[in-house]
């Protein structure tokens, strides 16, 4: 049981460290840029196995979003119950039955299964168990799934035109990959997936794409007995595009898509009550033009307050930790903010856990596999483990240095700044040392002040002792700290959110008077309007040439200093010699 635990943990962090890969190639049925995240918001439950079975049934049933996502989930379901999890021995001859259905249930869920998906790749599971042969070894099992996952660029038309295999297969043969390699003990399993799949990989899109496509919906919904739901396909079809369709006990989950949301939801209220009803706009994948690599390719902690649209824009990989809100984790920008500050207002049990070992060093290597020379800029050392962490990986990996490491000293907002203005010098400056330079001037120049509306989540988060100058005396007051490289510094303490913005427009005047501000990153929690309405104007007359961004804090920021937190990082212009 402890090996399949560990398995579907490595797994689950070997194809999450690939998200962005996915997204980029994700074209089938829409190009929407989402199949990564979906995999990685629902399968999540699959990275940590040590409660209960079922409340990770439960979890996985719960999480699941997306086409890809409750195709996958659906997948799993087998692999979660109690007798598979008891029966597992570690030997693949133990699980070929259990993926064998979790292949069947899969293509049950789906309305119209389509060849070329990432049903293909575990129809490869059912196809030796039905035949009665034993799974191969692990090297020539691997190979058979990616000949499968190779193939889907020749199935489906649109995967075809675009040049580029599945997103879906590619993305649980990443998890196969982890997988089979923790449950072997084989490393050598896990292969760069630029020379497996060679030329499969770079989309070609046009740029014609469907106006509206609709929105996308998961939902729940309670009821005694859907049977008669399931066993109507005609009835399912009228409802929507992509539609996937499971049961869980006495609940209906359904994923499909639909152009108008409201009448759906009209429809599905005569069937039973919808206890679970989510709806976004589908938006196609833009096509931005390629801008030069630059010296190196950025990666960025996710604590900097980074937003990850904004980072994808700047062509920075963001590194996520994780929350954990009421038993469940998931990737801390996967998150929805307004959920994880309500939870805290209510005072439900809210707290932040650093990615593994692993999932960062596949990080790092898929990261220079695809993007080539990376520079890592990690949140300050004082706080975490992740530049040692990093260092400790290149030290065994990067024999052509290949990979460089920089301890920002920052959190928050100040290490977004510092990650958006490197990122532009690397693709400005023409010289290794020259970019360096500049980074270490960044580190060393960005201000960061965060105001503090409650010291009660630092005090239940143990985290007042490690802030300088806090005590218990002060918690019915406001103070203002400093992330540093060295340590957080209490810069002061006041009584009004009046007063929070005086300090920071004092602020913002004295640095002015030292050089030109080149960007000025205001942080939010739970406050944005307030934060808006207070700051965004004052700023914008007293910068009038510089550039202002509205950003969410990080909500492992959030999660530690609480709602009602706000911040403001700037950065002074560099004078270029």
């Amino acid at each position: 049981m402890k090996r399949l635990r560990a398995a579907c943990t490595a797994g689950y962090e070997r194809m999450a460290a690939r998200a962005e890969l996915l997204d980029y190639i994700n074209v089938f049925p829409v190009a929407d840029a989402d199949t990564g995240v979906n995999l990685r918001l629902s399968l999540a439950p699959l990275r940590d196995m040590e409660s209960a079975n079922s409340r990770c049934l439960e979890l996985l049933q719960h999480s699941a979003t997306g086409n890809s996502g409750n195709i996958a989930a659906a997948f799993f379901v087998p692999l979660l119950t109690e007798q598979a999890l008891n029966k597992s021995t570690g030997e693949l001859q133990s699980l070929a039955p259990v993926l064998a259905e979790g292949s069947r249930l899969a293509r049950q869920a789906v309305l119209t299964p389509k060849d070329g998906t990432m049903l293909d790749v575990f129809a490869a599971f059912a196809f030796f168990h039905d035949s009665g042969a034993h799974l191969p070894p692990g090297r020539e099992l691997m190979d058979r799934l990616a000949a499968r996952v190779s193939a889907t660029a020749r199935i489906l038309p649109e995967l075809r035109q675009a040049g580029v295999v599945d997103a879906g297969a590619l993305g649980l043969f990443f998890f196969f990959e982890g997988f089979f390699a923790e449950l072997l003990q084989d490393s050598g399993l896990c292969r760069p997936a630029q020379e497996l799949f060679q030329g499969l990989l770079e989309p070609a899109l046009t740029s014609e794409h469907k106006q509206d496509l609709g929105s996308c919906i998961n939902l729940s919904l309670d009821q005694t007995d859907h049977s008669a739901v399931l066993a109507d396909p005609a009835f399912l079809a009228t409802l929507g595009e992509s539609v996937v369709a499971r049961q869980d006990g006495n609940i209906l989950r359904l994923h499909l898509h639909s152009q108008n949301p409201e009448r759906l939801r009209q429809d599905i209220e005569r069937l039973g009550c919808i206890s679970q009803w989510r709806s976004e706009v589908i938006e196609a994948a833009k096509q931005d033009e390629q801008s030069p690599p630059g010296l190196f390719h950025l990666l960025c902690d996710a604590a900097g307050s980074l937003p990850r649209p904004l980072a994808l824009k700047e062509h920075i990989t963001l590194l996520d930790s994780y929350i954990i809100c009421e038993g469940e984790a998931k990737p801390e920008t996967l998150w929805q903010p307004a959920h994880i500050y309500q939870a805290l207002r209510a005072g439900k049990k809210v707290s932040t856990a650093q990615a593994s070992t692993y999932e960062r060093q596949e990080h790092f290597s898929h990261t220079l596999e695809l993007h080539g020379p990376s520079l890592y800029l990690s949140v300050g050392s004082v706080y975490t483990g992740n530049y040692a962490n990093a260092l400790a990986w290149k030290e065994q990996h990067d024999d052509a240095d290949n990979f460089t490491v920089i301890d920002s000293g920052a959190a928050s907002g100040r290490l977004a700044c510092i990650a958006l203005l490197a990122s532009r010098a690397s693709r400005r400056l023409n010289s290794k040392k020259a970019l360096l330079a500049h980074v270490n001037w960044l580190c060393h120049n960005c201000e960061e002040y965060v105001f503090i509306d409650n010291l009660r989540y630092l005090a239940a988060g143990g985290r007042i002792s490690k802030i300088s100058g806090l005590a218990g005396g002060l918690l019915g007051l406001k103070p203002i700290i400093s992330p540093q490289a060295e340590g957080v510094r209490k810069l002061g303490v006041l009584r009004s959110q009046a007063a929070q913005v005086d300090f920071a427009l004092a602020q913002i005047k004295h640095l002015k008077h030292k050089g030109q501000i080149a960007l000025a990153l205001l942080q939010f929690s739970d406050n944005e309007d307030w934060v808006r309405e207070a700051m965004l104007s004052p700023l914008q007359e007293m910068l009038p040439e510089s550039e202002i961004l509205m950003v969410p804090l990080s909500l492992t920021s959030g999660v530690h200093m609480g709602p009602g937190t706000w911040g403001l990082a700037v950065c002074p212009k560099f004078k270029e010699m």
